[in-house]
């Protein structure tokens, strides 16, 4: 039970400034500036700049797959087969003040993704934080993508 709170007299805070100590503990807006930079160290490897990046995970014969000021998508072939290398620019997430407890977050959940593997998803194997960028690393389903997937009027055609 909080000090605040007990019944006793001998329990509660001994004075108004560790009252106010606890309050403002309590209230603190998390994570604050310090902790997420500290988190987002995290997930700074041994690639730390974009160039590198496309250094260890060079486009395959197909080149870029998307290619704008927000971001980069393109296949490559890493240690374990062909990977789909996905980079946010930081034009994609603006003021990292305001953005960085999300762009954390977003890490971190890639992190938890990639070490339960749900089924029908393609596994994670990097998320990367470069400073400048916000990169995944997945593995590459050789499948359709919803463009050039037939409509689902046609695949009712198909099945009837």
């Amino acid at each position: 039970m909080s000090p605040a709170l007990a019944w006793e007299p001998k329990k509660r805070f001994a004075n108004a400034g560790e009252a106010l100590t606890a309050f403002n503990a309590a209230t603190a807006v998390r994570p604050t500036p310090a902790e997420v930079l500290e988190g987002l160290q995290r997930y700074a490897g041994t690639i730390k700049t974009q160039f590198q990046l496309y250094a260890a995970y060079p486009p395959d014969h197909a080149g870029m797959l998307r290619d704008d000021e927000t971001g980069m998508r393109w296949r490559s072939r890493g240690a374990d087969g062909d990977v789909m290398v996905k980079l946010w620019k930081r034009a994609a997430w603006g003021d990292q003040q305001r953005e960085g407890p999300r762009i954390l977050d977003f890490l971190d959940r890639a992190s938890e993704l990639a070490v339960a593997q749900p089924d029908g998803c393609p596994k994670i194997l990097e998320a990367i934080w470069l400073g400048d960028a916000i990169v995944l690393v997945q593995e590459w389903l050789d499948l359709p993508n919803l463009e050039t997937c037939p409509s689902s009027e046609h695949l009712a055609q198909i099945a009837a």
